[in-house]
């Protein structure tokens, strides 16, 4: 049942009877583990990801986006190690100090988004890459758990994560959208601890 209280909605939470809280609890109240905890990011990682070099023209990044539809390009430095990376939000920023009207946007969709690179790519013909990026990235690696990776995107609240190898290049990258995929086809979710 479903109460409103004004603004706020308020879900009563399962009693350990209920039959919503059986699958995740044992009735010894053991530790739960997860299935992710055995998922790496390697399994589900976004492979041949397209990179985009430091000091290349914005208009070419941007232009990379539009044509394959993405929001976000790692970028790289000359010797191919992670140094950045370049996403559709950057690029709302940038428009806003560009005194574009489109930064005030409230979504994103993938039509709202060639606009929007079609209208930057206008107003930054003498921009490179380093002057949109964002120089602090998070990465993870491809033996780390999805477990791990989700963490930092829900503490950084960002939506893709590069993948990198030991020595900083780019392999790959992780979306929220690859982890909603596997938590989708691994439906088996949270199981009990044996004892």
């Amino acid at each position: 049942m479903v109460t409103a209280v004004g603004p706020i909605v308020a879900i009563p939470w399962p009693s350990a009877e209920s039959e919503i809280a059986l699958p995740y609890r044992s009735k010894s109240k053991t530790k739960v583990r997860t299935v992710y905890s055995e998922t790496f990011v390697g399994d589900i990682m976004t492979r041949n990801v397209l990179t985009v070099d430091r000091d290349s023209p914005l208009t070419n990044a941007i232009g990379a986006m539009s044509l394959d539809g993405l929001s976000v390009l790692p970028v790289v430095d000359n010797s191919g190690k992670l140094c950045g990376i370049l996403s559709t939000s950057d690029l709302i920023s940038l428009t806003y100090k560009l005194q574009t009207d489109i930064a005030i946007l409230p979504m994103v969709d993938q039509e709202i988004r060639r606009s929007l690179l079609d209208a930057v790519n206008d107003e930054s013909r003498d921009l490179k890459v380093s002057n949109a990026m964002t120089s602090t990235v998070r990465t993870v690696q491809p033996q780390d758990t999805v477990i791990d990776a989700a963490r930092l995107m829900t503490d950084y609240a960002i939506h893709h994560v590069p993948v990198v190898n030991q020595l900083s290049e780019p392999i790959g990258m992780l979306s929220a959208s690859d982890i909603v995929r596997t938590v989708a086809y691994k439906p088996e979710g949270l199981l009990p601890n044996e004892e």
